[in-house]
């Protein structure tokens, strides 16, 4: 990328002839490049949009510009974010703008929301029926969980969620079951061609389902549009105005809609930062917005660097951290506000230490700044870092609340009802119609729920049809009169489907079901909090016209949609839940090399990137208040781990810096300022960088030679090889390669999926 576009001519400011006068309204107040962004015309636009730029501005006054000078009609616009709670966000915008009546005529949503209305009126060209069902994360691996059970494979070796991995994966970057099985079958990993066999199989059981799972959305769509050059034709003449957020989280599928839908008229404008990249491992591709220009020769660019959210202190933190990474556009944010506070570093003993540190530092500042909760946040790098900061926020009695944590949809009762509700609008849903057969319990065990699927099968029918005959199937006793008793309430309540409202549906399957009855006969706390879930689940269903619309959207929530609105809450997530969202303070904890930058980064150069760009992400979260952490010891996954400080705190800036509490831990006191100079326990950036020290416990860090060998490297892996990983847990070994210290092995992780390792690098054992 080079460049910025020139500052807007004078004229383009004022209202044109025949213009409304309200489009020259919608430019007041932004600047010239957020101004240039608004009135450009005629072909492809990047807008590099750094953090806290006004992006979504900028994407609505767009908007509302086309509208106001005729040229675009509000029919004519499509608009793409990330999540629903952004689209919501913009749609409200926009609404603002010109009015309720325009904003309904455009389409304002996710990929996934957009390409779902695509598919509701077209995807019977590719062999679905318009009321097929969305597959979860959960209902995925669950019938992967099937199939690889049916298949006779070991799910030690393949185990369902990584596997369920690779196929999202391949989709994401379009490859169908066939293409991937004949690469599979040309390779010579024996893993790959299961996973291939299983991946066909998946496939064809969705169809036989009559449903997509998340990545079906999007690489569906990109073969729709592919194939059917009527259906490309007729969206490229609807939508003369495309404009896409957060574009450098787009992966190969989505770009490829993009392209098809833009390609013929070229007015793409799309916004993004590809210093805010840190979603490859979902499949996002940084290359999208770095060869944008490639993909459209015409394009023209303006980057966005001042910044309305942050103090220039927190924006040099930033800028000075995301300069260590190479192959990015030269940016440097800027505000014209106030310098602000230094940012705050804390050292602490362990994880408690740490967490102590952080409820007595969110107190000081509720008293000295009258901050809200729901002004703070906390962020790490992965899920199990959170209890050690809940426990802390309990006993210091800090309201809060951990986002993207266990979301409302997939609580058990919550998720049994949906099911019932999704068997009854499609009843060729196999996962949910498995999901319900035994729930509540009807005496159908596992062995007549085989008998059904195994039957099914063989008579190429549902597994709600098998259940329809189950007689038929060989069920006798009491599984065949509770499967009869099924049949039976379920066919009582498909029609009314379409009938009754949403909300009184949910109850109505609660309770014709007897799902309700049992737990109230439970008589438990347990069962009372149930209960609460479904009748919360039946308000939520109220919000909408009709039960299709509802499990819609029920299938298309975002982590980052659970956030409180109401500030009462301190929010408590991962750096990944965090984009998109800003917090007057910020902590972000466990700074240490193997916590964050993360373990499976340290040994591959573009995974450290990322890992940067996301402590950049987490940095650029803050608008007054930054606080950053490390511990010298961590308990976690069930193992105590001495800790460096992370590489990433060397690159900040000590003069923006203010270590406090050090005093107060024993790590301190037992450092020598003559020996390490009279900021304790601070080591250079090369001893962070080579890791050319270790601390020998959590109170006595010592400088030592180079980082020992793993010894990994010796273990003579072969493919097929169990091994286990100290973080990971179990994988098996599906190629290797080198000898020595470049001895190279790609594993099959249960927790992770696949993973290329440098062994000498990588705590590994044989199982």
């Amino acid at each position: 990328m080079t460049g910025t576009a020139p500052a807007s001519p004078p004229e383009l400011l004022a209202p044109a002839p025949g213009r409304p006068p309200w489009s020259a309204a919608l430019l007041e107040g932004l600047t010239v490049p957020q101004r240039a962004a608004v009135v450009h015309r005629g072909g492809p636009l990047l807008v590099v949009a750094g953090a806290g730029s006004g992006k979504t501005r900028v994407l609505t006054r767009r908007i509302a510009h086309l509208l106001a000078t005729g040229d675009a009609p509000p029919w004519g616009i499509l608009a793409i974010t990330f999540t629903n709670k952004a689209a919501e966000e913009m749609r409200n915008r926009v609404s603002e703008l010109v009015g309720d009546k325009r904003a309904k005529s455009m389409w304002v949503s996710t990929f996934h929301s957009s390409c779902l209305r695509m598919l509701r009126s077209h995807a019977h060209r590719l062999g679905y029926r318009p009321s097929f069902t969305i597959y979860d994360d959960t209902d995925t691996r669950r019938l992967i969980e099937m199939i690889v059970a049916e298949m006779g494979l070991d799910a030690k070796r393949l185990p369902p969620r990584s596997v369920a991995a690779v196929i999202g994966q391949a989709k994401s970057e379009l490859i169908d079951f066939e293409t991937f099985r004949e690469s599979a079958r040309q390779g010579p990993d024996p893993f790959q061609r299961k996973i291939a066999d299983v991946y066909a199989e998946y496939q064809q059981r969705l169809l036989a389902a009559n449903a997509l799972d998340f990545d079906d959305l999007l690489m569906v769509t990109a073969n729709l549009l592919q194939a059917c050059d009527d259906v490309r034709e007729s969206y490229q003449e609807r939508f003369s105005q495309i404009l896409v957020d957060e574009f450098q989280d787009t992966n190969h599928a989505q770009n490829e809609i993009v392209h098809l839908l833009g390609q013929k008229h070229g007015n793409v404008c799309v916004v993004g930062d590809s210093d805010q990249s840190v979603y490859k491992w979902r499949g996002a591709d940084i290359r999208n917005i770095l060869e944008f220009e490639e993909a459209f020769p015409s394009a023209t660019i303006i980057v966005l660097e001042q910044n309305f959210r942050s103090t220039q202190t927190i924006l040099n933190v930033a800028n000075a951290v995301i300069a260590n990474n190479l192959d990015r556009p030269n940016k440097q944010l800027f505000t014209v506000g106030d310098a602000g506070d230094p940012v705050l570093r804390y050292r602490a003993e362990d994880e408690r230490d740490e967490a102590a540190w952080v409820s007595s530092e969110i107190l000081r500042l509720r008293a000295a700044e009258s901050l809200a909760w729901g002004d703070v946040a906390v962020f790490y790098r992965t899920n199990a870092q959170s209890r050690a900061l809940e426990d802390s926020f309990i006993f210091t009695g800090i309201p809060y609340k951990v986002v993207g944590g266990a979301k409302f949809y997939d609580r058990r009762e919550v998720k049994d009802v949906l099911a019932y509700v999704r068997v009854l609008a499609n009843p060729d849903d196999e996962v949910s119609a498995r999901r319900i057969v035994n729930v509540p319990k009807r005496g159908i065990g596992d062995t007549s729920v085989a008998r059904l699927a195994a039957w099914a099968q063989v008579n190429r029918v549902s597994f709600s049809e098998a259940i329809d005959r189950a007689e038929e199937a060989g069920l006798t006793g009491k599984a065949l009169r509770g499967t009869e008793q099924l049949s039976k309430t379920l066919a009582e309540l498909r029609p009314l489907v379409s009938t009754v409202n949403p909300a009184d549906f949910i109850q109505l399957v609660a309770d014709r079901t007897g799902y309700m009855a049992e737990l109230v006969a439970e008589h438990t706390h347990e069962a009372d909090g149930r209960i609460e879930n479904i009748a919360e689940l039946g308000s939520v269903a109220g919000q909408f016209d009709d039960v299709v619309g509802f499990l819609e959207t029920v299938a298309l929530v975002a982590d980052s949609d659970d956030l409180d609105g109401d500030g009462t809450r301190v929010s408590l997530m991962t750096l990944h839940t965090a984009k998109g969202l800003e917090f007057p303070a910020v902590f972000v904890v466990g700074l240490e090399d193997g916590i964050f930058p993360h373990l499976r980064s340290l040994s591959e150069p573009a995974d450290l990137e990322e890992e940067r760009r996301l402590f950049y992400v987490g940095i650029t979260r803050a608008r007054r208040h930054l606080n950053l952490s490390h511990a010298w010891s961590r308990t976690i996954f069930g193992r105590t781990q001495q800790n460096i400080p992370s590489r990433f705190l060397s690159e900040v800036p000590t003069e923006l810096v203010k270590d406090v509490g050090l005093a107060s831990t024993r790590q301190s006191r037992n450092l020598s300022t003559d020996r390490f100079g009279d900021r304790s326990g601070d080591w250079s950036g090369d001893q962070l960088r080579t890791g050319s020290f270790l601390p020998s416990s959590p109170l006595t860090p010592r400088r030592s030679g180079p980082r020992a060998s793993s010894g990994a490297e010796d273990l003579g892996l072969m493919p097929g090889d169990e091994v286990v990983h100290d973080h990971w847990g179990p994988g098996v070994v599906l190629d290797s390669k080198g000898e020595g210290s470049r001895a190279q092995a790609t594993v099959l992780f249960e927790s992770v999926g696949k993973k290329s390792l440098l062994l000498t690098a990588t705590p590994l054992r044989r199982a």
